[in-house]
């Protein structure tokens, strides 16, 4: 969690942080982001999203708006870890 991150970090010497979200589930990037707000110890936040899902764009726009939500850690399994599909293409067009 956050704060015992925080505490660590700090007593070891680190002065900032940012966070790379992992879950597979796209709420959890507002989790995240809420659980974070107003510490400016967290100085980003990647966000994990699947590219070419139906609500990419939607949920990019959405993230996007806060400042500190800076990337997208996407899923990239199997062949579309080579290679993207054309719905991964158009999403990030």
């Amino acid at each position: 969690m956050p704060a015992q991150y925080k505490a660590i970090a700090l007593r070891n010497g680190i002065v900032a942080a940012g966070v790379v979200e992992a879950s597979a589930l796209v709420e959890d990037n507002q989790w995240i982001l809420d659980l974070i707000r107003g510490d400016d110890f967290f100085k980003f936040v990647v966000g994990s999203l699947e590219i070419g899902a139906p609500d990419f764009s939607a949920d990019l726009s959405r993230f996007a708006r806060d400042r500190r939500w800076v990337g997208v850690r996407s899923f990239l399994w199997g062949q579309s870890a080579i290679t993207l599909d054309a719905a991964q293409r158009n999403a990030l067009r």
